[in-house]
């Protein structure tokens, strides 16, 4: 695999012909009427995201055939940054570089899942200092709360309706309904102060279903899904207008990263570091103009906090890597070069993998793992031919600037973060979840551009599951082992189709095989506990589940399990205390009190016993067992047996 041909990036993304906008005769040097941070009228703000929107779906970037008249008419009415990129294609550390203006490495959060620290200052932070008032409205779990970016808003809207469709566990909603909460968050603001409002679309990322009239309500159209954003904002763009407020409000819309689409073979994002996922559109919209400029100067996501602070009453920070670009907005010649960043862990968190890195400059793009990929993005866009061997003078020269990078911008890792049970299955369904231990220190990890198949195996294997073909989801996953071999997250993925077959020994191997891998992998020694409760060996499955705790304090199913053998065991109050201790690590856990009704139905406590299954059925709707118990027990006060 190591230099074979891609069918690559589109290059007339890159081509300054395919672009419908034209650099009209400014003023140069002029100021930016209304903006400054002297102003007494302090300019609103509207910061809107696109997720995963590839820079070629968007019709002024040179995709004739999209649907995108919202986003279009804003960049022909403001600014085209047309050279824009993401410093890491993955949801929550772009957003976190965005609004931070700092790089992962310097903020902490490297990957989905990880909170951003405490003592970052973001931007609605900085503007709720300065008087805004300040509301975010996200469409999906990705950017809950619990990971920290809503510091600094007034209001922070992840309310997630269970009614709204979910991909892998994770809860999404429909860029209609982010549409709908920002529309009634405006109409009830309080007008007397400036605003700054985040509206988060997440539509085109994967499953790729678009409502009608955009596509079919299956069958995988990205370009209907962007459509359908593209229609939601502008329905946010046109309460700003009709409010008469587009003329004090500062627009800037813009995607985290790209998608994959196949292309290198990468049908996502998130591992690779091609420009199919790190190119980005971004339009910026100013009152009092200009209008109709096109940037081909590099704009990089770091570049946001200082453009702002040369447009809003906030401060300049020292520590900012990026650069601010409203020079360029007056005209000001680009200026030399400068080295453009990014990285990617997903392949190192998700599967201990090595990490890459990307540096671009001038022509040149270096992508580093354990080897070094060298394009001529001019010549190549599509990043097919590897340089590297005919240009080693180059690819020496962007290999130290990537490792002065990482030496200044390495910091320690933020806290763990404290996820309900659900965020934990959406982040390891979603191969975000790290293994349990670290690699050995100086240990040479698979490189993600040899095994990154393996990743799209088991993304196959998840969809063909959910749609209940499980024989080729069991195969797809033994793809992947073939490709990666030690993968934790395949290996623990396939061991319960063993159980369905009956082959526990097979299945326990499975889990000795991760336990070899990651001694303090704790699902592994819960589910080796499950299976010893199986063949009736108690003491060896609590001493399976009290190992589990052990690498995992917080792993309630382990407490819910052994809450399960004390009640086979008659230790009542035991159980009890198992699984309250379980809830009270995941109130979410449907498991934990349909135990807390068995341990009722054992001492003849009928009105606790139904009130623990309703409440069983509350957090965790689809539990069977729960369900069919409660009906049996209505079935029996009715008919009175």
């Amino acid at each position: 695999m190591r230099g074979a041909p891609r069918r690559g990036y589109n290059g007339r993304m890159r081509s300054r012909k395919a672009l419908r906008l034209f650099l009209p005769a400014l003023l140069a040097g002029g100021g930016l009427a209304g903006c400054g941070p002297g102003d007494a009228n302090k300019p609103n703000l509207l910061v809107v995201t696109v997720d995963t929107l590839r820079k070629d779906a968007i019709g002024c970037c040179g995709a004739p055939e999209a649907r995108t008249p919202s986003f279009d008419r804003l960049a022909e009415g403001g600014i085209l940054l047309a050279n824009a990129s993401s410093q890491v294609p993955i949801t929550l550390p772009s957003h976190a570089t965005l609004f931070t203006g700092r790089y992962p490495a310097a903020h902490g959060t490297r990957h989905n899942g990880t909170p951003l620290r405490e003592e970052e200052t973001t931007l609605a932070e900085r503007l709720s200092e300065r008087g805004y008032e300040t509301a975010a409205f996200l469409g999906s779990q990705v950017l809950s709360s619990s990971f920290r970016l809503g510091q600094g808003f007034d209001v922070y809207d992840d309310r997630w309706k269970k009614a709204e469709r979910g991909l892998h566990g994770l809860w999404e909603r429909g860029a209609d309904s982010v549409a709908a909460s920002f529309l009634s968050w405006f109409d009830h603001r309080d007008k007397k102060k400036p605003f700054f409002a985040w509206v988060h679309f997440y539509d085109p990322h994967a499953d790729y279903e678009p409502p009608a009239p955009f596509g079919p309500a299956a069958g995988g159209d990205y370009a209907g899904e962007v459509a359908y954003a593209d229609r939601a904002l502008g329905r946010v763009l046109a309460a700003i207008e009709e409010g008469g407020l587009l003329d004090e409000t500062i627009v800037v819309l813009l995607s985290d990263h790209g998608e994959g689409l196949g292309e290198h073979e990468e049908r996502e994002h998130g591992l690779l570091l091609y420009e199919t996922t790190l190119a980005i559109p971004w339009a910026i919209r100013l009152p009092g103009g200009p209008r109709g400029v096109l940037v081909t100067a590099p704009a990089l996501t770091v570049d946001l906090l200082p453009t702002l602070a040369d447009l809003l009453p906030i401060d300049k920070d020292p520590s900012w890597p990026g650069r601010s670009l409203v020079p360029l907005l007056r005209g000001a010649a680009p200026g030399p070069d400068r080295p453009l960043f990014a990285e990617s862990l997903y392949g190192n968190v998700g599967y201990g993998w090595a990490p890459l890195y990307a540096v671009r400059l001038g022509p040149w793009k270096l992508v580093r793992g354990n080897w070094d990929d060298l394009y001529d993005v001019d010549q190549d866009p599509a990043e097919n031919v590897n340089l590297a061997a005919e240009h080693p003078e180059v690819a020496r020269r962007l290999g130290e600037a990537i490792d002065a990078w990482k030496a200044e911008g390495e910091s320690p890792a933020g806290p763990a973060p404290e996820l309900t049970r659900e965020e934990r299955a959406m982040l390891e369904g979603l191969g975000y979840a790290a293994p349990s231990s670290p690699p050995p220190a100086g240990a040479l990890l698979p490189d993600p551009r040899e095994r990154f198949l393996a990743h799209e195996k088991i993304i196959e294997s998840r969809v063909l599951a959910e749609e209940g073909r499980r024989d080729l989801a069991r195969d797809a996953l033994l793809e992947a082992l073939r490709i990666d071999p030690n993968n934790l997250d395949a290996l623990l993925r396939v061991a319960p189709y063993y159980r369905e077959l009956g082959e526990f020994e097979r299945e326990r191997e499975i889990y000795l095989t991760i336990l070899s891998i990651d001694p303090d992998h704790a699902p592994a020694w819960n589910n080796l506990g499950v299976l010893k409760e199986i063949d009736g060996d108690f003491a060896g499955a609590l001493a399976c589940y009290d190992r589990s705790l052990q690498s995992d304090s917080t792993f309630a199913d382990a407490y819910v399990n052994r809450g399960n053998v004390y009640v086979t065991q008659g230790k009542l109050g035991q159980a009890m205390g198992a699984y309250e201790k379980a809830l009270r690590l995941d109130p979410g856990s449907g498991e934990a009190h349909y135990g807390k009704a068995m341990v009722h139905d054992k001492r003849g406590e009928f009105e606790p016993l139904v009130e623990e299954l309703k409440l069983a059925l509350r957090v965790d709707p689809n539990l069977v067992p729960a369900r069919e118990w409660l009906q049996a027990l209505e079935r029996s006060a009715q008919t009175g047996i």
